[in-house]
């Protein structure tokens, strides 16, 4: 017997938790005044038709309806609500044959959209929807085309597995209050949050297809990941000034730039995998709270954070790696006074300058590289525990053994390992810092 529109129980509740006049309502839906208010909530399930759902639709949508669930439907093909404003909760789920969900006039869902594994669905059209509390769009095979042009803010908007959709054009959101997702997507080729102000967390992973990511007004962010898009050449990035949390961009084999030109504050800052990468520019970064890890990007060159000051803390002791990026030649570190950290690794075997002039604490500084260096500047250096360095000219020893020497009070109990050729006021320079307890190696 064909299920046309509401389980019997959910029915006699409607009708019975609705008071009126005996006068009022129609076609046995409770109302005033002989209007149709309609019910609150609305299944359709099971075999229901294009048909059943119209008359369903005439007979028990009013203007108290807020909440529509259609779910495991077996010959539904479209939905079409053209007078809805606002709703509590729109669910679609498992429906075989749905194709079309059409809400022109839907401007505003306080709770969840979920639109999940309805293999035949192609098109979702809100036009006109502002606000909404979560969107969910995962898993549905044949969806091409969605449609949420005004859509202004979201607690949660998170798409993943829809894997013929080809674009996500969300030209007016502003804010996401946790959660903006877009996942696992074969066919996607473009994002645009162009006007995405400010999200809690920001992942665009595993898109096969995707090439650009616009995300040019966004100022605030926690964590964000933007990784494993094997096709991926460009993210816009040019406003984000405050991340409160890791800032992770891995593993995008055709990205040739990473550019955060107005990025202050960072959490940590990771960088891995990016075959092709290029560049690296963080002109405006002045602090880093946690780690940064900068490794296996095999075409970079060069490394410049210029305005950087401090990176780590005391209640977050993280290390900092710079490895396995085989062509980088320039780090500069210039304006960087204090490393609060466990570790700090520089490895390239094509190293040729380090800037970190500035630098006057930190714990273990090692720098690894078969290469003679062109220029290592570190001269105003206070406290560290240990300090590795690869060959150096023998004029930046001297600055740096001059450097050590006059430290007061004198240090004590550090160990001092330096490549090159020292000059003789560099080797009796290192004598007196052994005979004050320290550990020093001048290696040829």
């Amino acid at each position: 017997m064909k299920y046309i529109y509401l389980i019997l129980f959910l029915l006699t509740l409607a009708i019975t938790t609705i008071s009126c006049e005996a006068e009022d309502g129609k076609n046995g839906v409770d109302g005033v005044n002989g209007l149709n208010a309609g019910l609150e909530f609305l299944v359709f399930a099971g075999d229901i038709t294009d048909e059943d759902a119209a008359k369903i639709i005439s007979e028990n949508f009013g203007k108290t309806t807020v909440a529509i669930l259609v779910t495991n439907t077996t010959n539904l093909t479209t939905l079409e609500l053209p007078d809805i404003a606002k709703m509590t909760k729109l669910t679609l789920t498992n429906n075989e044959k749905l194709q079309r969900l059409v809400f022109p006039s839907l401007e505003s869902v306080s709770g969840k959209i979920v639109i999940q594994s309805n293999p035949s669905l192609t098109t979702v059209d809100l036009e006109n929807l502002i606000s909404a509390g979560d969107i969910y769009s995962e898993n549905n095979k044949a969806l091409t085309s969605i449609n949420m042009s005004k859509l202004d803010r979201a607690q949660n908007f998170v798409f993943d597995k829809n894997p013929l959709l080809q674009s996500i054009n969300l030209p007016m959101l502003t804010k996401v209050g946790d959660e903006f997702k877009i996942l696992n997507h074969k066919s996607l080729s473009t994002l645009d949050a162009s006007a995405l102000i400010t999200t809690n967390e920001l992942f665009v992973n595993k898109n096969a297809k995707l090439l650009t990511i616009d995300l040019s007004s966004i100022t605030n962010t926690g964590k964000v990941s933007i990784s494993q898009n094997p096709k991926l050449e460009a993210i816009n990035l040019s406003q984000l000034t405050t991340n409160t949390d890791a800032i992770d961009l891995n593993t995008n084999p055709k990205l040739t730039t990473i550019a955060l030109p107005n990025l202050v504050n960072s959490e940590s800052l990771y960088i891995s995998n990016n075959t092709n990468l290029q560049t690296v520019s963080c002109p405006a970064l002045i602090k880093l709270n946690e780690g940064l890890t900068i490794t296996n990007n095999t075409n970079l060159k060069s490394l410049y954070f210029p305005t950087v000051t401090s990176i780590g803390s005391e209640t977050s002791r993280s290390s900092i790696r710079i490895t396995g990026n085989e062509m980088i030649k320039n780090i500069d570190f210039s304006s960087l006074e204090t490393l609060v950290a466990n570790i700090i690794t520089i490895e390239s075997n094509a190293l040729e300058t380090v800037n970190f002039n500035s630098l006057t604490t930190f714990s273990d500084l090692r720098i690894n590289s078969t290469a003679t260096l062109t220029s290592m500047q570190i001269s105003s250096v206070l406290d560290f525990t240990n300090l590795q360095l690869p060959k150096i000219p023998t004029e930046d020893i001297n600055t740096l053994f001059t450097r050590l020497v006059n430290i007061s009070p004198a240090i004590t109990g550090k160990r001092i390992s330096v490549g090159g050729t020292a000059s003789s006021q560099a080797l009796t320079d290192a004598e007196a810092l052994r005979t004050n307890g320290n550990t020093v190696i001048i290696r040829p």
